[in-house]
């Protein structure tokens, strides 16, 4: 019984240690989820980026690793992100979604997605309206080249027009003075 009584006690302390370490990786997720968000703050985004990874790939049951892949979403939306990239968003905010579609950042993530579509062709639209503009400066460019020499070639030939009314008079002035 005693034996029993101390398999028992050490199976309870052996119970309780793990729960302890769930609860110190539990808090080292969320302190790097912190710190993560801290960098986030601070416009340093490649280092945010690169910490939210890592809380992905160190506790990926977490609770933390989807908010992770949210704050990557976020990071990559950000207009002030140097490295703003509505692809890899979409990725990120797909993920959460389709893994867990009953999670609250899931309905986030969902709209997101929604937004970054309507962004990301208005983006197209926008990219096709400045090929557009582009090529009609390069049309005016030329077309004003093409004007430019045209004005010259009349100049050339209105000087040559009164060169030859010039000559014309003087003829008529000869002219007239043989007659006489």
């Amino acid at each position: 019984m005693r034996l029993i009584i101390f398999y028992l006690t050490i199976l309870a302390l052996l119970a309780s240690c793990s729960g302890i370490r769930t609860m110190t990786i539990s808090m080292e997720a969320k302190r790097q989820l912190l710190y993560a968000n801290q960098l986030y703050q601070q416009k340093q985004f490649s280092l945010a980026v690169q910490e939210n990874l890592n809380i992905i790939e160190r506790f990926p049951q977490s609770p933390e690793a989807e908010k992770a892949l949210y704050n990557l979403g976020l990071i990559y939306t950000n207009p002030e992100n140097p490295a703003k990239n509505y692809t890899k968003a979409l990725e990120y905010f797909g993920m959460i979604y389709n893994n867990n579609s009953k999670s609250p950042l899931a309905q986030e993530s969902k709209n997101w997605l929604a937004i970054l579509v309507i962004l990301q062709a208005q983006e197209i639209e926008l990219d096709r309206l400045r090929k557009t503009i582009y090529n009609f400066e390069s049309q005016v460019y030329r077309l004003k080249k093409i004007i430019q020499e045209r004005d010259r070639l009349i100049n050339r030939i209105e000087k040559k027009i009164e060169q030859y009314k010039q000559i014309d008079i003087e003829l008529e002035e000869k002219e007239r003075v043989w007659k006489k």
